[in-house]
C-alpha cells in the first residue's frame, strides 16, 4: 500500500511474497492520502511542521481502512473468512509504538506476546531472508528508525520488561514515560448513560 513510500520497501515485501509463494496485491493508497490532504487545505494553511505528526498517523490509518475493505470484499467473493493481522511485537506494545486506529487495528495478533530478539528467533526457524529478517526497523514514514524516534532500544525494552531494574535510571524513565503516556491506546471508550 504505498503512499510517497520508500520503493525498497515494495522490493522487500515482493521479496518476501516471491520466497514465500504468496500473491502480492500492490494497492496505491497515494492518490487517496492527496485528496485528503487537498481537502484540508480548505480549513486553513498550515505549516509543515503543523502537520508533520498527523500526515505520519495519517497513513497507518488509511492502510487499515483498505485492509478490512479488502477483507471484506474477499470474504464475500471467495467465500472464505478474510482476516487482518496485526505486526506489533510485546516491545512495541509496551510502549505504544504504533497508531491508534491504524496498525492497532487488527483481528488476530500473532506475534504480540514476543519481543523483537524472539520475533528474529522465529523469522531464522521460518528461514525469513536475511535482507529483510534484519533490516533496521523504521515506520517508513518519520526517515528515523524506530529506536532513534523512540529514544531507546528494544533491547533495553525486552530487559525492562522482564525486570525493571536490569537497566539503567534514564533509560528506565524514558521506557515508563512513553509506557504511561501510551495507555489512552489500550482503552476502549465506554458510553455511561446519565454521567454515571
Amino acid at each position: 500500500m504505498p503512499c510517497y513510500s520508500n520503493i525498497e520497501d515494495k522490493i522487500d515485501a515482493k521479496l518476501i511474497s516471491d520466497y514465500y509463494g504468496f500473491k502480492m496485491i500492490n494497492f496505491d493508497i497515494t492518490g487517496i492520502f492527496d485528496t485528503f490532504k487537498n481537502e484540508l487545505n480548505s480549513l486553513g494553511n498550515f505549516s509543515k511542521e503543523d502537520v508533520k505528526n498527523s500526515d505520519i498517523n495519517l497513513k497507518p490509518r488509511l492502510r487499515m481502512t483498505t485492509l478490512y475493505y479488502l477483507a471484506a470484499l474477499y470474504s464475500t467473493i471467495k467465500k472464505k473468512t478474510y482476516l487482518v493481522v496485526g505486526t506489533s511485537n510485546k516491545c512495541e506494545l509496551y510502549v505504544g509504538y504504533f497508531t491508534k486506529g491504524g496498525d492497532s487495528v487488527h483481528d488476530i495478533s500473532p506475534i504480540a506476546d514476543f519481543t523483537v530478539e524472539e520475533v528474529i528467533k522465529i523469522g531464522e526457524y521460518l528461514k525469513v531472508p536475511s535482507k529483510v529478517l534484519y533490516k533496521t526497523p523504521n515506520d517508513g514514514l518519520s526517515n528515523k528508525n524506530d529506536e532513534d524516534k523512540l529514544g531507546v532500544k528494544y533491547s533495553q525494552i525486552a530487559s525492562y520488561i522482564k525486570d525493571k531494574n536490569s537497566v539503567d535510571e534514564k533509560t528506565k524513565k524514558k521506557i515508563e514515560q512513553l509506557h504511561n503516556n501510551s495507555k489512552h491506546k489500550f482503552e476502549i471508550p465506554i458510553y455511561r448513560k446519565g454521567g454515571q
